[in-house]
């Protein structure tokens, strides 16, 4: 009679005595084709004011990341809203979705949830803005990303690699700074000021929005 017995298929250590490259497999059978780059990626110690935030993927807590790192808002919901009919061009939608998804799954092998639901600029440009956080010799990101959602001239992003006892709510992790550079990246967004241009468009297709409330936001 045979008895099975479950062993650890990677023990501990293991990845530290592996060269920089190796292959893996996903749960879903999924093999990759090229090699990963093993990265390490860690947390750290900086303090945060404003502690007492729950939810680390909450709009509230990227917005006191977002001012610690010297950002402020740039926008209100409405210009916001003009900026997006702007520079969204909804007929091309379903060709830039199809080659964000690839994009995640040739770089990142987990393709985030909520995709469809981005405006066109933001598809646009977020290869761009994550390949920019890559390392020149990396070919894969080093962090996957579970989910991505629009709130308010934000993007919340979730990450696979976010356990929640990582989690403490007194410190800027790694997985922070990743929200900060992509929300710092996007345009338009509430926390970059609008060009003069789009400015002038939002003025001429919108005459009844008060131009004294988009001075301020004008770059």
């Amino acid at each position: 009679m045979r008895i099975r017995r479950e062993v650890s298929v990677c023990p501990p250590g293991t990845l530290g005595k592996l060269p920089h490259q190796g292959f893996a497999a996903l749960p879903n059978g999924y093999r990759n084709v090229c090699p990963l780059w093993f990265v390490p990626w860690f947390e750290e110690n900086d303090s945060i004011d404003g502690s007492t935030l729950k939810d680390p993927t909450s709009v509230e807590r990227l917005c006191e990341l977002m001012r610690r790192h010297g950002f402020r808002r740039h926008s209100n919901p409405r210009v916001f809203s003009d900026a997006l009919k702007i520079c969204s061009d909804e007929t091309q939608r379903d060709i830039v979705l199809q080659g964000i998804i690839q994009f995640f799954r040739s770089h990142a092998v987990l393709i985030p949830d909520g995709l469809s639901s981005l405006p066109v600029a933001w598809l646009k440009a977020l290869p761009g803005i994550l390949s920019s956080l890559r390392k020149p010799h990396w070919t894969h990101l080093p962090f996957m990303i579970r989910e991505m959602e629009a709130s308010d001239g934000h993007l919340q992003l979730r990450f696979a690699q976010e356990g929640l006892g990582e989690i403490d709510f007194g410190r800027v992790t790694a997985w922070d700074k990743v929200r900060v550079a992509v929300n710092a990246s996007l345009y338009p967004s509430c926390w970059r000021p609008l060009t003069s241009k789009h400015a002038l468009l939002i003025k001429s297709r919108w005459p009844a929005e008060d131009p004294a409330s988009l001075e301020p936001l004008i770059q």
